[in-house]
């Protein structure tokens, strides 16, 4: 396993010498090696440990103290006109594991190739479902103990999926994801779809607005509305959920709310999850958490964060400090 993930990762750097090599020689239209670094120090009441009778607690942290390295990652992504109609597109993204403990280094996150034109883009491999990416910059706490993954059902990365993304047409996206029922967690072929309007990440418009839904995805229906308002320094978000699982066993509803504001380099944020279905958890959810970053620049950030998960017999709560460069 060392060795494979050694030979992975030697694999990945040359990749990476060799693409900026090709950009030039064979005028790659863009091409970009980028990633995220990440290290954090939790402090976690009991963290989930699954089959164990009274452990049902937070995702994504351990019990006790712990350092950590939350979805760090490296990748790389680019495009090559291939003639005046079509561009070939491709990404390769791997998430990494070797500031922390873990022995298994890398392992592989979105990762696929496709073509784009007047069409629009499809892409093949594995991807974030349109369902996943709904989200956009909605959730204060991405990809921590406090992400919304830990209350909703469905935020899914998926392999051997297609995902086509229509020509925006008045500022409305149309996209769409297909898996087939071997890979799709069904007896059935998987489905996702997302509409939106505004921009997901917040920066060419002070709103963004979606509706997202699956069929038999994952062994999933479900169906999202969001919206993300910018107000000066404010931004608001507010998430509504119905889940089930494609065999009736469970279904439910769930809510989300948050606020941020920005002072400075300061950036305070709240944000409430719930939810019923019993899917992501025996029981029902509840989690609200608290958080505090420092802006060093568009690039790094330091953050504090407070965490109460509250079930209908238990409850968890984490405290973690981390760092975080995005390059």
């Amino acid at each position: 396993m060392k060795l494979s993930n050694t030979l992975l990762a030697s694999s990945l750097i040359m990749s990476a010498s060799f693409t900026t090599q090709a950009a030039s020689e064979k005028m790659i239209d863009d091409i970009r090696f980028y990633g995220k670094a990440e290290i954090q120090v939790n402090s976690t009441e009991h963290g989930l440990i699954k089959g164990i009778e009274g452990h049902e607690g937070l995702r994504y942290v351990e019990e006790g103290t712990s350092i950590h390295s939350p979805f760090s990652r490296v990748g790389i992504k680019g495009s090559h006109q291939l003639n005046d109609e079509l561009t070939a597109v491709f990404k390769f993204e791997y998430q990494v594991k070797g500031m922390d403990s873990s022995t298994d280094t890398l392992s592989a996150r979105n990762t696929y190739i496709g073509i784009k034109g007047r069409f629009g883009e499809v892409v093949f491999g594995r991807n974030d479902t349109r369902f996943k990416a709904s989200e956009g910059k909605f959730d204060l706490f991405n990809e921590n103990a406090a992400d919304i993954a830990q209350v909703f059902a469905g935020q899914d990365r998926l392999g051997d999926s297609v995902t086509y993304t229509a020509p925006s047409w008045r500022n409305i996206n149309f996209a769409v994801t297909a898996v087939p029922k071997h890979d799709a967690g069904s007896d059935d072929n998987g489905y996702a779809w997302l509409v939106s309007t505004g921009d997901k990440a917040m920066k060419k418009s002070a709103y963004y607005a979606a509706y997202a839904g699956t069929e038999t995805l994952n062994g999933l229906n479900l169906h999202r509305a969001l919206v993300n308002y910018r107000m000066g320094k404010v931004t608001l978000g507010g998430l509504m959920q119905r889940s089930e699982k494609s065999d009736g066993s469970a279904d439910g509803n769930g809510f989300a709310f948050n606020v941020s504001y920005l002072m400075g380099a300061w950036l305070a944020k709240a944000q409430f999850a719930t939810d019923n279905s019993k899917i992501r958890h025996s029981e029902d959810t509840k989690q609200i958490t608290l958080g505090l970053d420092y802006l060093f620049d568009s690039q790094a950030k330091a953050y504090l964060l407070l965490s109460n998960l509250e079930l209908e017999t238990t409850d968890d709560s984490t405290v973690g400090v981390g760092l975080q460069y995005k390059f």
